[in-house]
């Protein structure tokens, strides 16, 4: 491949463990961070891998699920396995320790295009009274019963990765009816995001071979009491949900 490229192995960093420790950092480096060139600097890991780390999603069969603007959901396994069917991946973490998930574009995005292109005279209110628009949207869809009265939506907004990989996906509201209310848009987007991502959990669980034991949710979506319960409803189980909400930043 390197070859094919015109790339020599000389023109690329040397590859290391997660673990690996830099020591006698060059002190240009040093003065612009304000540090010791001394100070050792741990190569460390990727967002994904972190966020598994910083709510302490490492024992066997269990899962973190993490919903910002996008998505993901991971489990650590202690040997690398790969999707015949690629629909999730496996990367490093450590000499014995891999993980395996699998990340969608289409998270919180989704809830700020609602804010935006439909709920303009409710964020104001919000505003107004010093309300997170993003609450105000959550208590409409509440007036919903689940199933959003038949009204289903497809997601993929910003294409979509896993289990699709297909950056040309698109989004829609199927089954429309003059019966509709905003509510039910609402309701139907939150309820499309977390079953785009329950088609992920699936993919994860069968490469782990076993049912999760545990799923640890972090994100901004985890603030919301109802969309927690929504997820626990789709995914029928109990989450659990870690103090820090930033978990990739807690375990970096």
């Amino acid at each position: 491949a390197l070859d094919l490229l015109g790339i020599t192995p000389e023109q690329l960093p040397e590859l290391v463990p997660t673990t690996y420790i830099l020591k006698g950092m060059k002190q240009r480096y040093a003065t612009l961070l304000g540090l010791n060139k001394e100070t050792p600097v741990v190569i460390g890991a990727s967002d994904g891998v972190l966020s598994n780390l910083g709510v302490n999603s490492f024992k066997k069969g269990e899962v973190a699920v993490t919903i910002g603007t996008s998505g993901a959901i991971r489990t650590v396994i202690d040997h690398p396995r790969t999707d015949e069917k690629a629909r999730i991946f496996c990367y490093v973490l450590d000499e014995g320790q891999y993980v395996i998930g699998g990340p969608v574009n289409n998270g919180g995005i989704i809830l700020r295009w609602l804010r935006d292109e439909l709920l303009a005279s409710e964020v104001e209110t919000a505003k107004r009274l010093g309300v997170d628009p993003y609450d105000v949207l959550t208590k409409i869809a509440s007036r919903v019963e689940p199933g959003a009265k038949g009204l289903i939506f497809h997601p993929y907004l910003a294409g979509e990765r896993a289990p699709l990989w297909n950056a040309d996906a698109r989004g829609s509201y199927f089954g429309l009816t003059l019966s509709h209310q905003k509510e039910h848009m609402i309701r139907a987007a939150l309820e499309g995001i977390l079953y785009n991502l329950y088609t992920v959990y699936l993919a994860l669980i069968e490469m782990m071979g076993e049912t999760p034991t545990a799923i640890k949710a972090t994100g901004g979506f985890a603030k919301s009491e109802m969309w927690r319960q929504m997820m626990s409803d789709i995914f029928d189980t109990d989450l659990i949900v870690p103090e820090s909400y930033e978990s990739s930043s807690l375990g970096a």
